[in-house]
């Protein structure tokens, strides 16, 4: 029997064709490149996935505003402007001031003459011409907004000139916190001043309310309207704001600080009065000497201070104010200044010196020890002075100025003598119609009696 070969089953052979070691490298290569570019990815979408969570967080950690409502009525003379705000943020806005931003203004004048402006239109905000062409008006704010809260501000806009009818565009910048802002859209607005009307403030009814807009306030009307409302009230704890008003660029309301000042004058106020003494309009220097009149004594040293000045008007103006006022003090300053010889002014005949006033404002206070000062004056060579030393002896009441009063009745100027002559009647209760001989006649019949 034949033998079966037992066949041997061969495996395949592994190809022994090796792989090269670049392909090696170039494969790790893009791997690495994979691992890092996920790597990245996840880093940025982590880094962006905290910002989503966490954004909405810190801007909610500051004030936000927006507003919610804005309008403006004018279906009245003086249109109404409403602006409704949100504090949507999670800390208090507090409020700074809103900037009324104005466009596209044109104004109308009404030529009709009116005999009268007999119709008030009220307002609580003022627009002036500038204001229209700057585009701008500011106005001082002091309120704070909780977070989560909304607060409603109506404006009454007004115009400063009368006959008028202003037209424009208005919108409002709210500036909050430390540089942080809002702005409304823009609505239009007609502000009607025909047919004789004028604007009239509504005044606020406390004194914290008339300060807040005489203080946010740079339109004249408003200012001089609020200082009259203050001057109303009397509270003095205000005189120190209105003084302020003493150096405004308006006459009408310098006079109307100087005024209110009259009643309402505290010593605090005592330097910005004092430097309106110096003021162009004679209505604001008058006022402020009755200010510093009614405060006396403690205004008394800043006063005196004038008197070295080299304004001589001023210096003449700080002696009328010592003598309105009238203390020793006030007293013993103005002798001093009888020495003073400079010549203020020339007015017709008259040299007015600081002597001259002096003797005026002694004669005003009229203080008894003051006339041995006052009778060297008699003989002065300035005639004025004479005129004045005459009057002021008459005024303090020493009858023994008596006998130098009458040898002055042969003065070569006639109203020294007149002056004379009315001074002799005060300290005797004679006619002041007696000639120098009647007088020379009686002063030797009473002589003995005088000196006694």
């Amino acid at each position: 029997m034949a033998r079966k070969e037992k066949k041997e089953v061969k495996k395949p052979e592994q190809s022994s064709k090796k792989v090269p070691n670049s392909q090696k490298g170039s494969n790790q290569a893009w791997k690495l490149r994979i691992e890092l570019v996920a790597t990245i990815t996840i880093i940025l979408s982590t880094i962006i996935g905290i910002f989503v969570i966490f954004r909405p967080i810190s801007k909610k950690s500051d004030a936000e505003l927006e507003v919610v409502d804005f309008k403006v009525d004018s279906s009245s003379y003086y249109p109404k402007l409403s602006l409704k705000i949100r504090n949507s943020g999670e800390k208090t806005a507090f409020l700074k001031q809103f900037d009324f931003r104005i466009y596209d203004y044109s104004i109308e004048y009404d030529p009709t003459i009116y005999t009268a402006l007999v119709e008030p239109i009220q307002y609580n905000i003022m627009l002036t011409k500038q204001h229209l062409e700057s585009g701008k008006k500011t106005q001082k704010v002091s309120r704070k907004i909780e977070p989560d809260s909304l607060a409603n501000f109506d404006f009454i806009l007004g115009y400063n000139e009368v006959k008028s009818k202003a037209k424009a565009r208005i919108g409002v910048e709210i500036e909050y916190n430390s540089s942080q802002k809002v702005t409304t859209t823009t609505a239009h607005m007609i502000i009607d001043n025909f047919v004789a009307r004028y604007p009239s403030l509504i005044l606020a009814t406390s004194v914290d309310g008339l300060l807040d807009q005489l203080l946010n306030s740079d339109d004249y009307v408003t200012q001089k309207q609020s200082i009259d409302g203050l001057k109303m009230i009397g509270n003095k704890k205000a005189a120190q704001f209105i003084a302020h008003y003493l150096s405004s660029k308006n006459t009408e309301v310098r006079r109307t600080a100087a005024d209110a000042l009259v009643e309402m004058g505290t010593p605090d106020v005592v330097f910005p009065l004092a430097n309106a003494l110096a003021d162009s309009d004679a209505k604001v220097r008058s006022n402020s000497i009755n200010a510093l009149k009614n405060i006396g004594e403690p205004a008394v040293s800043q006063i005196i201070s004038l008197l070295d000045s080299d304004n001589l008007a001023l210096r003449e103006i700080a002696i009328v104010t010592l003598g309105e006022i009238g203390t020793p003090v006030a007293c013993s300053a103005i002798i001093n200044s009888l020495k003073d010889t400079s010549i203020v002014r020339i007015l017709f005949d008259e040299r007015i010196s600081i002597s001259a006033v002096a003797a005026k404002a002694l004669g005003k206070i009229a203080e008894k020890s003051t006339a041995v000062h006052l009778l060297p004056l008699l003989n002065d060579t300035n005639v004025t002075v004479r005129r004045e030393a005459a009057v002021a002896l008459g005024n303090v009441g020493d009858e023994k100025c008596i006998d130098q009063l009458i040898k002055a009745l042969k003065d070569p100027d006639e109203i020294v003598r007149k002056n004379c002559l009315g001074a002799l009647s005060k300290l005797t209760s004679i006619d002041e119609n007696w000639s120098e001989a009647d007088w020379q006649n009686w002063w030797q019949n009473n002589n003995d009696e005088q000196k006694n």
